[in-house]
């Protein structure tokens, strides 16, 4: 259990190093959403991942959408 809280939060040490990983949330409503990292995580920095296979998604009664982050990036500029 993570409480989140800066100095005791302990998510950048389980995640540090590690690549290919899936973050699903789910909404007091009831909605879940998520995101995938290929990229491998170095907390120690605290920089930004530049990850072209990275996305997040929703799940829904119709399955699941995906949205490919770079690809929406490209459509905003």
């Amino acid at each position: 259990f993570d409480d989140w809280s800066i100095g005791t939060s302990v998510f950048d040490k389980i995640v540090n190093e590690k690549n290919q990983l899936l973050f699903l949330f789910e909404t007091k409503t009831n909605k879940k959403y998520g995101c995938f990292i290929n990229s491998q995580i170095h907390s120690i920095n605290y920089s930004f991942v530049t990850d072209l296979k990275a996305f997040t998604f929703s799940i829904n009664s119709n399955g699941i959408e995906k949205y490919d982050i770079f690809e929406e990036l490209e459509v905003l500029k």
